[in-house]
């Protein structure tokens, strides 16, 4: 197809699981082109990153202090709800 408006093609590998995910994702939004929806995510989707150095130094044991025992609880949502799509206003 020489007439294609975006000649480059990029390829993913998926395992069941992702590809479930993914499906999902495309279901809430009510599109069924996986290209559209790759392409929107890749240049409008965010990526947070949390920089936990410093709660990673809490952990380690110090020559000064002594070893304590610390019990973190983690909360569990509903598959789905841990991460929404943002979509810039």
């Amino acid at each position: 197809m020489p007439d294609r408006t975006r000649p480059i093609r990029k390829e993913i590998c998926l395992n069941e699981q992702e590809l479930s995910l993914i499906r999902h994702k495309m279901n809430q939004l009510g599109t069924c082109n996986f290209g559209a929806y790759a392409r929107k995510m890749l240049i409008d989707g965010y990526i947070i990153k949390v920089d936990y150095t410093e709660q990673k130094s809490w952990l380690l044991p110090s020559a000064e202090s002594p070893r304590t025992s610390t019990r973190f609880a983690a909360a569990s949502t509903a598959p789905g709800t841990a991460m929404k799509t943002m979509l810039p206003s």
